[in-house]
């Protein structure tokens, strides 16, 4: 192995602490290259507008709601029918949509996630004398 090429850049300095001001230079360092370049080459106001509103969409698919029912996937074709509803629901977090679709128009309804079943059971009735 030749020690001549071991310039400690691989050194982490973990035992005696010099790691840690490393590091702490390395934060001045990026701050005054931020101020640097932010008084030299600003970013634009519309590009900081459009990263801003890119940025906004990361979670898009968390907050559509996803298609649960569509009746002309779903459902059985009734023979003879003609200008059938198409019926569609979607869930997101604790809400259902129903949407009907016509040739007449749009209808629809929003409903609270249902809360579970409840259950509730009653003792034997006495027998009589």
């Amino acid at each position: 192995m030749d020690d001549d090429l071991d310039d400690g850049a691989f050194d982490d300095g973990a035992l005696d602490g010099t790691r840690h001001d490393a590091e702490s230079g390395h934060t001045r360092l990026e701050a005054e290259l931020r101020e640097a370049a932010a008084i030299l080459d600003p970013v634009p106001a519309e590009l900081r507008r459009l990263a801003v509103e890119a940025y906004a969409l990361h979670d898009l698919d968390a907050k559509i709601a996803e298609l649960t029912f569509d009746s002309l996937v779903d459902a059985i074709p009734v023979r003879g029918a003609v200008d059938v509803p198409r019926m569609l629901t979607f869930h997101t977090g604790g809400l259902t949509v129903d949407v009907e679709v016509t040739s007449h128009g749009i209808m629809g309804q929003l409903l609270p996630r249902s809360p579970p079943p409840s259950r509730s059971s009653t003792a034997p009735a006495p027998e009589r004398p």
